[in-house]
Order: C-alpha cells, then structure tokens, then sequence
C-alpha cells in the first residue's frame, strides 16, 4: 500500500510542478518571443523539473528552457548582482521574498511547494 501511495504522490507532485512550469512560462510573454528562457533551481527539484522539462520540449519543440541547479543563496547572490535569469526556484522563501523587496522581480512571489522534514 505505501509504494502505490508514493506512486501516486510522485505522480501529483510531477504533475503540479509541470503545471507550475507551464503558468510560469506562459506568464512571461517576452521568453515565447526568445524562444530561449534561463532557469535556475534549488538542486531538491532535479528529478522533477528534469522530467517536467523532458516533456516541455516535445509538447513545445521550438522552446529552449536551459536549467542550472545549485543552491537557492548562490542564485539569490547572482540575481541580486543582476544576473538575467527568467525563473528561479528557491528552496527558501526567504530569498525569493528578498528579491521582492528589491523590487528584483517581475511579478509578485508565489509559492510553489511545501516541504516537510521527515525520519523514516
């Protein structure tokens, strides 16, 4: 039962985050006219927003998105030093909402997932 469980989990979460890359996309209207978008991202979300991206190219062949992981404080160093990246995934609430306040992004900050620590 929990294999089909976390089956089911993992499918959800692909899914949410697919979507998530879908509104983010089409939210920017300038990167359709690029066809090339930058984003970077903590390093927990590899798995999944590979696999989001593997089927983002086929369902949009002439959209380019080039991913780089690495961690969230790294990439809110580089932002804040004016580093043109489209989207950027933090693993930390706190570096997105700082990027805000400097009025460093180009839409209001949203959340995108909740994470939760766990001893199995």
């Amino acid at each position: 039962m929990r294999k089909r469980n976390k089956s089911l989990q993992y499918k959800i979460r692909k899914r949410f985050l697919f979507y998530l890359l879908l509104f983010s996309v089409l939210s920017f209207g300038n990167m359709q006219a690029q066809q090339k978008f930058t984003i970077v991202a903590a390093a927990n979300l590899k798995v999944a927003l590979d696999s989001i991206n593997n089927v983002f190219k086929i369902q949009n062949p002439g959209i380019n998105p080039q991913i780089t992981y690495g961690a969230s404080g790294k990439f809110y160093e580089q932002i804040s030093s004016g580093a043109p990246f489209d989207l950027f995934f933090s693993a930390d609430m706190d570096y997105a909402n700082k990027l805000e306040n400097k009025k460093m992004t180009a839409s209001k900050v949203k959340m995108y997932a909740v994470g939760k620590l766990v001893i199995w």
